[in-house]
């Protein structure tokens, strides 16, 4: 019930965190695209009101539209005017003052009909270019409309180039914001991953400590069950040993004295079993020959037929040869009891990239769903006879060598035992 609820409070505060980051993004983004509009408008109405202040000069002045251009430039460059320039209908520039802020195409008038200003958006949204067309002038008002809009007896078309630094500064603080934000959400975000799994370590590295403890009192207490118990089954496997010298073969009592003859034989080896999970012995290394171990396993294990598979790269491993011999002869019997007397176990022994891979196959009805990692708990056992201490001395065995053993069932039928150790990695 603790554990459950640790993990719903673990998760509570990821998924809260995740809505956060999400809200920060959302709204952040949100936040520099409004930015983007305003900086926009605020170029448009800037770009308007400079327009209609250099106009009237850029027409009427007496020195010349050159000079007022250059003029306006200078005085009105700190309000974001950077280009100013005149052309034909033709598109031919007649004159410019200051730099276009964007690749300059300027286009002649759409239309025969003026005055007419157009705004148009250039590459970034605090930048807008004026494009003036003046009228065509006719009529009775030609005279007055050539002096307010043409230059001389020409008509041309005005092209501004505006960049308001209000704008620019709005873009500016939008984008810092901008980076900020997603920086944080990032942030939020590694902070969020790395402590979930942390999390998720701690529990782990708790469940193995707590398995630790538990298999270390289970050891202490099988240590002493089985030294209490190993005398009196010697006692008892030896009178039963003098009880049968004594009765003839056709004696009544002879078939008594065989049951407890053999019964204690049982007791006596289940003793041994206990006390083998008890040991927490050092690991020897040396080369081991791996194909002579594995012959050596078979005949001790009872276990043929077995099919026996070596890699032609197998060579001497460093192992603890009684040990690792007693694991195989384990994971042997076993395969063993699964299967039909008469099927092959497969045992597969390869060594690559300085990793020893041993899988054993048996042909029997497989690992019940979800006993996979059961399997090698003490006394964990779906058989009817045997203490369930097989597998978890196997395990023992391989983990002091530094590697791993797994379980599972193969595609056609059977379980598979597979083990791996990596060179240079044991533990004692």
């Amino acid at each position: 019930m603790l554990k459950t609820s640790t993990f719903i409070t673990r998760l509570s505060l990821i998924i809260t965190a995740l809505i956060m980051n999400a809200v920060l993004v959302i709204t952040s983004i949100a936040g520099y695209l409004s930015a983007s509009n305003n900086a926009e408008e605020t170029a448009r109405a800037s770009a308007r009101v400079i327009f209609h202040a250099v106009k009237r000069d850029l027409w009427r002045a007496p020195s010349g539209p050159q000079e007022v251009a250059q003029w306006a430039i200078e005085e009105m460059g700190d309000q974001g005017l950077r280009f100013l320039g005149v052309f034909d209908l033709q598109g031919t520039e007649l004159l410019a003052s200051g730099k276009p802020v964007a690749p300059l195409t300027p286009r002649p008038p759409r239309t025969r009909m003026g005055p007419r200003v157009e705004l148009q958006p250039l590459e970034q949204p605090w930048q807008t270019r004026v494009v003036f067309t003046p009228p065509r002038c006719t009529g009775r008002h030609r005279k007055h409309c050539r002096q307010h809009h043409w230059i001389g007896e020409r008509r041309l078309f005005v092209v501004l180039d505006v960049e308001p630094p209000v704008a620019r500064t709005i873009m500016s603080r939008a984008l810092i914001y901008l980076i900020t934000s997603l920086l944080a959400a990032l942030i939020l975000g590694v902070a969020a991953i790395v402590f979930w799994r942390l999390s998720r370590r701690s529990d782990r590295i708790a469940a193995q400590l707590a398995k630790d403890q538990q298999l270390k009192t289970l050891g202490q207490m099988s240590a002493v069950l089985g030294h209490e118990l190993r005398n009196p089954i010697a006692s008892l496997k030896g009178h039963a040993q003098l009880l049968m010298r004594k009765y003839a073969e056709d004696h009544p009592g002879r078939n008594s004295v065989e049951t407890v003859d053999r019964e204690v034989k049982r007791l006596e080896a289940l003793t041994e079993q206990v006390l083998d999970f008890a040991k927490t012995g050092r690991f020897d290394l040396a080369p081991v020959d791996l194909p002579t171990l594995a012959r050596s396993a078979i005949e001790k294990s009872g276990a043929e037929p077995v099919a026996l598979q070596l890699d032609d790269t197998v060579g001497p491993w460093p192992l603890d040869q009684l040990k690792m011999e007693q694991a195989l002869i384990n994971l042997l019997h076993n395969a063993r009891r699964a299967s039909p007397r008469s099927e092959p176990i497969d045992l597969v022994i390869r060594t690559q990239d300085n990793t020893l891979s041993i899988e054993i196959t048996d042909r029997g009805g497989g690992i019940a769903p979800g006993d996979e990692h059961r399997v090698f708990e003490p006394f964990f056992t779906r058989q009817t006879k045997g203490t369930g201490l097989g597998l978890s001395v196997t395990q023992r065995i391989i983990e002091g060598h530094g590697g791993t053993i797994t379980a599972a069932n193969h595609p056609r039928g059977g379980a598979v035992f597979r083990i791996v150790i990596a060179a240079g990695r044991t533990t004692d």
